[in-house]
This record gives structure tokens, sequence and C-alpha cells, in this order.
């Protein structure tokens, strides 16, 4: 009953709800992996990081052949910034469904984190012979491929965009592969026609409002203007000899290459594109 209940409730929108109703099955009977990988796709998407992952390993430790929680789990773990260890969960659900076209993408999207360009095309080729009609998909291998005119991929694509019944996600994705197949084949016009036909359509998705842009900015100064910090105040930490460097700048601007170049320095250590910051703001502005 607990279960179900906390699946009405998360289709009703109410988390909070939800995630107790999922505890109190597991407190039940904690050898439930279908309430472990409920619960654990719910708190993958309030962030709470470490605590799915743990729900994901007892499901896939109660229920070995769960392909969906080990594909959940590898998610899980990329957006931890552990992409090596979510290309192992990704590859054993794959083991256990081979047909499974979402753990196929997302392999080939972790194999490209890690720079392994080769392993990445075959992923997500791979896809695309499962569902050839995946848009994101030929999105993400658009990314990855120099087009020529006898590509078989491009007939394959023009085929779909010509389709009626595409949702808006899945057109936008096809926009921005089409961009990339026409910029290879160096017909502009077409190029800049499908882009802006996908740059309109991916602004709708955004539902941006200035007003709100607003208000959260201003939260966020506020956050930081007083001493010690709502944040400082909120953590529990012990003072640090490390002394961490920002790299801060705009999309494409150079500042990956810049981390690079400093953590090449053997007493400096990259880490990459840290979330952890984020994750704290936007849990403080929950709260306020």
């Amino acid at each position: 009953v607990c279960y179900n209940l906390g699946i009405t409730l998360r289709e009703l929108g109410q988390v909070d709800d939800a995630i107790s109703s999922y505890e109190k099955a597991l407190s039940i009977k904690h050898a439930y992996p279908n309430a472990h990988n409920n619960l654990g796709n719910i708190l993958l998407e309030l962030r709470q990081l470490d605590t799915a992952v743990d729900h994901f390993e007892w499901a896939v430790a109660y229920r070995p052949d769960f392909a969906e929680a080990y594909n959940n789990l590898g998610i899980t773990l990329r957006a931890l910034g552990q992409p090596d260890a979510a290309v192992k969960h990704y590859e054993k659900a794959l083991a256990i469904k081979p047909d499974y076209v979402q753990a196929q993408n997302n392999l080939g999207n972790a194999f490209k984190e890690l720079g392994e360009q080769d392993a990445a095309v075959k992923s997500f080729e791979k896809a695309l012979a499962i569902q050839p009609d995946y848009a994101e998909v030929h999105h993400n291998l658009s990314t990855l491929k120099k087009y020529t005119a006898s590509d078989a991929q491009i007939t394959k694509m023009q085929s779909l965009f010509s389709t009626s019944d595409l949702s808006q996600p899945a057109r936008t994705h096809l926009c921005f592969a089409l961009a990339k197949v026409y910029e290879d084949l160096g017909k502009q016009d077409e190029l800049f026609k499908v882009l802006h036909e996908g740059n309109q359509l991916r602004r709708q998705e955004f539902n941006y409002s200035l007003d709100m842009s607003q208000n959260y900015h201003s939260t966020i100064r506020n956050l930081f203007s007083s001493s010690p910090t709502v944040i400082e105040k909120s953590l529990s930490y012990e003072a640090s000899t490390i002394r961490p460097v920002f790299i801060v700048g705009m999309l494409r601007s150079g500042t990956s290459l810049v981390e690079q170049i400093i953590a090449s320095h053997h007493a400096v250590y990259g880490a990459g594109e840290l979330r952890t910051l984020t994750d704290i703001i936007t849990q403080q502005l929950k709260d306020h």
C-alpha cells in the first residue's frame, strides 16, 4: 500500500509525501528493489545524489537483473562526476537488457565525457540500430561526426524531420543535428534555417521570466551579503590549508583549457566542473 501510494503521490507532484511513503514501505520491507529504485529517482531529481546512489545500490543488490536500476545508478554517478564508474553500470544494464536504448545512449554520453570518441560513436550507432527514430541520439552522434553527402544517417534524419507527429524536444534535437550536417556540407541557407527553428523551439522550453531572474539573483546577493553568510552558517567544516582557485567565464570562453593548463602543475588538482556550490545555493533558495 505504501509503495503504491508513493507512486500516486509522485504523479500528483507531492514529492515530500511520496518520499515518506517509499521510506515507510522500506521500513516495513527493506528488500523491496522497486521502492528503492523509485525513491532513488526522486532523490536524483532533487540532486540528493549520494543518498540516491545508496538506494539504487540496494535495488540492484536485492535484484541483480534490475537493468533500469543499473542505468539509474549510472546516471547518478555521472552526475557526481564519475563517468568511468557510470560506464560500468550502463554496461551491466545492457548485459541484462541488450535492447535498452536509453542505457546505450547514456553509455555513449559517458564515453564522450571521458574523451573516448570512437567508443561513444559506436554506442550511439548501436542505439540507432535499436531505435532508428531516436532524435536525441541523432543529435548526440552529430556532435562527433564529420558528415559527407553519402552518409545514410542524413537521409534518415531528413525523413524523420518531415514527419508531422514529432514531439517538440525531438524536433529540437533534429534541428541541431541537421544544422551540423549542413555545416559540414557547406549548405549555409539550410544550416541557418534549421538552426533558427531549433533555437526558437529551445527558447520555448526555458519558460524564461525576467522578473524571476532578477528575484533569483537578488536572493543570491542577499545570501552572501551577511557575515558569516547563510551558506557558511548552514555548513559544518574545519579549517583547511587547501587554497581553492575558481576559474569562471562564459560558455566556450576557454575556461576548461585554462583549468587543464593550471592543473598540469604537480601541486594543483583540477576538480572539473563541480556542482557543489550550485547544489548548496539551490537548497538555500528553496528555504528562502
